[in-house]
């Protein structure tokens, strides 16, 4: 039994190693610090990660990032994401008229996860890495989600803490109401540097059987190549797509039912 409940522990210890990796690299020092555990069970514990292709080491300085082993998982679970299926030539048409990144992102829990990118050929791109999870109410993918969700679930994400990942992003309640207000007129949401400094972003929601947002189309790149006058020409063609796509995923969805 005592076993047993050690294997439970270092798997969760491993889990939660990876799930703070995601965040960003860190060394065996700040690990064992924010895991609460001595330095040598952080380090066994990486080594085991390392073992598995799961966690790398930076050649230049000593702190550890998530491993490409993890890629297996990620193809094994994106292969289940139906709307993927459904958006990749649309994105890949977006990217090749438009020239920038475009991206795929759904929700999870409080937060967006991007599930698919395709990245803009030019050496000087936004590309979000697939996984990779914003708070609902930062940036354009994540906003264009948040604004077209059922008002019970807009109200209850409104009571939460609302954190900046720069300054640029909105965290008072009332004013981030009123911005989703903004975004369900218009149809689609923008960001300037809420998510990377630097960075743009606009995004149309993909609406799903229910009417709600199931995921969101969005297109991002680097500041000095959007205008105002851009960030409408992109918002329009992405409103069209969105609109196809939203279509294709109801049908799709309606489909399952009846088969």
């Amino acid at each position: 039994m005592r076993k047993s409940s050690d294997s439970l522990q270092s798997l969760d210890r491993g889990l939660e190693i990876l799930q703070l990796l995601a965040e960003r690299p860190h060394t065996v020092d700040e690990l064992s610090h924010r895991l609460k555990t001595p330095r040598s069970t952080a380090y066994r514990t990486l080594t085991t990660l390392r073992s598995r292709n799961l966690v790398e080491r930076d050649p230049r300085q000593p702190r550890y990032t998530l491993g490409f082993g993890l890629l297996r998982f990620t193809r094994a679970l994106l292969g289940r994401v139906p709307i993927r299926q459904i958006a990749l030539g649309t994105m890949r048409e977006l990217q090749a008229g438009i020239q920038e990144t475009a991206v795929l992102t759904m929700r999870a829990g409080d937060f967006g996860v991007a599930v698919e990118s395709i990245e803009s050929a030019d050496p000087v791109r936004v590309a979000p890495s697939p996984g990779e999870r914003v708070p609902l109410h930062i940036g354009a993918p994540m906003k264009a989600i948040l604004a077209f969700l059922p008002e019970e679930d807009i109200a209850a994400y409104l009571k939460r803490p609302l954190e900046r990942l720069t300054s640029r992003a909105i965290a008072e309640p009332r004013r981030l109401r009123h911005h989703l207000a903004q975004i369900r007129e218009r149809g689609y949401a923008e960001s300037w540097e809420e998510v990377y400094q630097g960075a743009v972003g606009v995004a149309v929601p993909i609406i799903g059987p229910d009417g709600f947002a199931l995921a969101s189309l969005g297109i991002a790149g680097p500041v000095h190549r959007f205008t105002r006058d851009r960030v409408v020409s992109v918002a329009q063609r992405l409103l069209t797509a969105g609109k196809e796509l939203s279509r294709r995923a109801q049908n799709a969805e309606l489909h399952k039912v009846l088969t």
